[in-house]
C-alpha cells in the first residue's frame, strides 16, 4: 500500500484556512496540519473582529506554501 496525499489540492477557505485534499481519494490529507487543515489566523493576537481577506490562491515555493492575503485590525 503507498502513502496516502502524494498528490494533494492545497486551497485556501474563506474562514482563513488552509486545507489540503488527496487528489487520488478527495480525502482530507491527515498527516497535513491538524486533520487537514492550517489555522492560518493563529499568532495574529487578538482584535475584535479582524476582517481576513484572500487575495490569491496558495502556491509553492519549494516546500512552502505561500498564501496571499490581508487583515485588517482597525
Amino acid at each position: 500500500m503507498g502513502e496516502s496525499c502524494q498528490r494533494r489540492l492545497l486551497m485556501n477557505t474563506i474562514d482563513a484556512r488552509l486545507v489540503a485534499i488527496d487528489t487520488d481519494t478527495d480525502a482530507l490529507c491527515e498527516g497535513f496540519g491538524e486533520h487537514g487543515f492550517v489555522d492560518l489566523k493563529a499568532g495574529l493576537g487578538v482584535a475584535d473582529d479582524p476582517k481576513y481577506q484572500l487575495t490569491s490562491a496558495p502556491t509553492l515555493a519549494g516546500t512552502t506554501v505561500v498564501v496571499g492575503w490581508c487583515v485588517a485590525d482597525r
